[in-house]
C-alpha cells in the first residue's frame, strides 16, 4: 500500500509527520508540499535527507492562485 500525504502549513506537515511515526512505519508514503509553506526549498532538503518519505514534491500553488481549488484534481474520481 502507498499513502500520500498533501500538506499546504507546517502544522499539516507535522501531523503527516506524526502518522507516519506511530501508525504507518511500514507503509511507502509519499509527500506534497504546497510552497505556501515559508522557506518551502529548504524545508525540502531538511525532509528529503532524514528519508522518512520515499517521493516528496513541491506543488506551486502560489502559480496557481487564481484557481479555487489547486488541490481537487488530487481527489477527483
Amino acid at each position: 500500500m502507498r499513502v500520500l500525504f498533501v500538506v499546504n502549513t507546517p502544522y499539516q506537515l507535522m501531523t503527516a509527520i506524526r502518522i507516519i511515526d506511530t501508525e504507518l512505519n511500514s507503509i511507502d508514503v509519499d509527500l506534497c508540499i504546497g510552497d505556501t509553506i515559508a522557506d518551502v526549498n529548504s524545508l525540502y532538503e531538511r525532509i528529503k535527507s532524514v528519508g522518512l518519505f520515499d517521493n516528496i514534491s513541491i506543488i506551486e500553488k502560489k502559480k496557481y492562485s487564481n484557481k479555487k481549488n489547486i488541490f481537487g484534481f488530487i481527489f477527483t474520481y
